[in-house]
């Protein structure tokens, strides 16, 4: 007796059901209806002011200006805390000694290492 097998299922799905979106906005500041009406006006106004800036750094400027309290921004504007902060000392590049290529006759010249000892033979 063989057995039958079922036929393929066939599922129906759309994109969107199959291959839920990651990129949906999320309101994780909590703003509500009303504010994200608003925000969504002014970030449009934002992008044709500073059309080099990226939308997203626009939009963390708006969160950072819509959540931080009025003295706050006062503070940081009357003590230019944002205005020419000093750089940090970075090393930008350069040369290292770190290497060097040498003939025998230079490599026992500079006396840096005893290279018939490296090479397994041992002086006298």
């Amino acid at each position: 007796m063989t057995e039958v097998e079922e036929p393929t299922k066939i599922i129906m799905k759309t994109i969107d059901e199959e291959f839920p979106r990651t990129n949906k906005y999320i309101n994780d500041m909590g703003f509500d209806a009303r504010t994200l009406a608003r925000r969504a006006n002014e970030m449009k106004q934002l992008e044709k002011d500073y059309p080099t800036l990226t939308p997203a750094m626009l939009e963390m400027a708006w969160n950072f200006c819509e959540i931080t309290p009025q003295e706050e921004h006062d503070k940081i504007i009357n003590g230019k805390l944002w205005e020419n902060q000093k750089p940090k000392n970075r090393v930008l590049g350069g040369t290292s000694n770190s290497m060097g290529v040498y003939t025998k006759e230079e490599y026992e010249r500079d006396n840096l290492i005893n290279l018939p000892h490296v090479l397994g033979h041992i002086k006298d």
